[in-house]
């Protein structure tokens, strides 16, 4: 388990889940393949390694919105969709000028 730089009794609350055992059976077992997974599809977009920190710091600063579970969803359909992705960037651009 990743604790985020933090020993485990030293990670704030809000980070921490609680899951019936079955349920964190079931996390155990395919976390490790999920982070593979999202890495390898980042990196298959040609992303280098420095943008994965800017991407680390866009999810550290994220507001969730409803819950995990359907923020993920949106963010999917997000970066699924060219025309939202396009006018992401264009919005994202015009801030930055």
């Amino acid at each position: 388990m990743n604790y985020h730089g933090y020993n485990p009794w030293e990670t704030p609350s809000e980070q921490l889940i609680t899951l019936c055992e079955n349920c964190h059976e079931h996390e155990s077992s395919i976390s490790k393949e999920a982070e593979n997974t999202l890495v390898r599809s980042i990196k298959s977009k040609r992303f280098l390694s420095s943008d994965l920190f800017v991407l680390s710091e866009g999810f550290d600063n994220m507001y969730v919105v409803n819950c995990a579970e359907v923020t993920a969803y949106a963010i999917r359909d997000l970066f699924s969709n060219e025309d939202k992705m396009k006018a992401l960037v264009r919005n994202y651009l015009s801030e930055i000028k």
